[in-house]
């Protein structure tokens, strides 16, 4: 069974919209609530969860790899992560 929709989309949201201290720039300014919640539920489909939409995934994808936010220069393009620079975004582990 997948996690629920709640709090992951959460979570994430916040990670993409916030930033992480010293870790992650906050993407919300540059990228707006809609491209926040795509970027989001992106993320959970990298891990294959059954809790994310799809046509915001699609729609994901292309914030993750593009400008400005070009989450795949630091996730990698499969969000596989780049050791000691971030995190793993395919497994269960954040």
């Amino acid at each position: 069974p997948g996690r629920t929709l709640f709090p992951y989309t959460t979570l994430f949201r916040s990670s993409i919209k916030n930033g992480r201290i010293g870790v992650m720039a906050a993407w919300g300014p540059a990228l707006g609530e809609e491209r926040v919640k795509d970027a989001a539920h992106y993320v959970m489909s990298l891990s294959r969860d059954k809790g994310f939409d799809e046509g915001r995934a699609q729609r994901g994808q292309v914030v993750f790899n593009s400008l400005p936010a070009n989450c795949a220069s630091c996730h990698g393009a499969e969000g596989k992560g780049t050791l000691g620079m971030a995190p793993n975004l395919t497994d269960d582990v954040w």
